[in-house]
C-alpha cells in the first residue's frame, strides 16, 4: 500500500461516513450522535494529511 492508496481509502471512508450520517434520523438525539460520528469519522483523513506534511520522521511519528 502506498501513500496515495491510503489517502484515497481514507477519503472514501470519510465520504461513506457522511452518507451514513445523512441517512440517520433528524431527532435531537440523532443529530447529536451524527455530529460526533462525522467528527470522529473524518478526523483520521485530516490527521494523516497533516502527518504527510511533517518536516521530519520524528515529526511524522509525533503527528500520528
Amino acid at each position: 500500500m502506498d501513500k496515495n492508496d491510503l489517502q484515497e481509502r481514507m477519503t472514501c471512508f470519510a465520504v461513506r461516513i457522511i452518507k451514513m450520517v445523512d441517512a440517520m434520523p433528524s431527532s435531537v438525539s440523532g443529530l447529536a450522535i451524527a455530529r460526533q460520528v462525522v467528527r470522529s469519522g473524518t478526523s483520521p483523513s485530516a490527521n494523516y494529511r497533516a502527518a504527510c506534511l511533517a518536516k521530519s520522521d520524528k515529526d511524522f511519528i509525533n503527528k500520528l
